[in-house]
């Protein structure tokens, strides 16, 4: 069996990778977002790891076990992935709007402004 290189005890770096690429998308437009997980063996690399193709059909299912539990495990890792992208982009998009009612704010509170009065006494002349 091929040992995978990601376990379940990595999910969090998982989360925060996707995090830091949803917040690095959304203040850099053009940041590409880039595949977080090793890239899965070829079919001939996990046959040939497990005994090539004249193993007998004991070893083959469970070549082919491990092979789908390898698959299921990237799925889940690509789902926290996912979810840690969407949540850095949220972060992102709550961040830029508290940001802009933080300024509204200061700029209500600081500015003197006694309605539309004046501006409307300044349009008449």
């Amino acid at each position: 069996m091929i040992p995978s290189t990601v376990t379940a005890a990595r999910f969090p770096s998982f989360f925060f990778n996707g995090v830091w690429q949803g917040l690095k998308t959304a203040l850099m437009p053009h940041a590409c977002i880039s595949d977080p997980l090793p890239p899965m063996p070829t079919v001939h690399d996990w046959l040939q790891a497990h005994g090539g193709t004249d193993m007998d059909a004991d070893a083959f299912d469970r070549c082919e076990s491990e092979w789908y539990e390898l698959l299921e495990q990237r799925k889940r890792q690509m789902n926290v992935f996912l979810a840690g992208l969407f949540v850095g982009t949220l972060v992102y998009a709550l961040a830029t709007l508290a940001l802009l009612a933080l300024v509204g704010w200061l700029l209500y509170s600081l500015v003197p402004f006694d309605g539309f009065g004046r501006f409307v006494d300044w349009v008449r002349g």
